[in-house]
């Protein structure tokens, strides 16, 4: 927070997330060559490690990382207006535990609150059925996700810098 240009470079880094995933490498490559930070490239290093490959042997292939690109990428889940986070499950998980209202529940409360639940599940499936809209999202969500949608839609008429700056620019930490 102290130094923005540092954090913008960080960020960066999250946006390469929102890159398809043939362009991760050469993106990431990018990065690497424009950002002269020694704070940068220790983050750099850990995200090489761990999301895009280290390069190894003389034809600077890279190696498997820890976590393929498949299992983070963003880009196509973004380009197909999918949601991008598990919040809906954690908020589900956090109002059923609340409904239980115990660590561990005899049978018969679990049952009650299974049922319970259930039934506001088929309440909202037929909600959802006669075209009622989904509840709404906070607004500075909605207009980040929107941000990033048009973002991600202009990937191929915009340059590498502009493109991941943009998205640097709506990714919260």
């Amino acid at each position: 927070m102290e130094d923005e240009e540092f954090s913008i470079s960080v960020c960066k880094l999250a946006a390469l997330a929102f890159v398809p995933t043939p362009e991760l490498s050469v993106c990431y490559d990018h990065l690497q060559e424009t950002i002269a930070d020694d704070r940068f490239q220790q983050v750099a290093d850990y995200l090489e490690d761990t999301y895009i490959g280290r390069r190894v042997g003389r034809n600077a292939r890279r190696r498997n990382p820890l976590f393929p690109s498949e299992m983070w990428n963003q880009y196509e889940r973004t380009d197909d207006d999918m949601p991008r986070t598990n919040n809906h499950c954690e908020g589900w998980h956090r109002r059923f535990q609340s409904n239980v209202g115990a660590h561990h529940p005899n049978f018969w409360k679990f049952l009650e609150v299974l049922r319970r639940e259930e039934a506001a599940g088929r309440a909202e499936i037929a909600q959802h059925i006669a075209g009622h809209p989904p509840p709404p999202k906070r607004r500075k969500y909605k207009d980040s996700n929107e941000r990033i949608l048009r973002l991600v839609r202009s990937y191929d008429n915009r340059n590498r810098d502009t493109y991941l700056l943009g998205i640097a620019h709506n990714v919260f930490f």
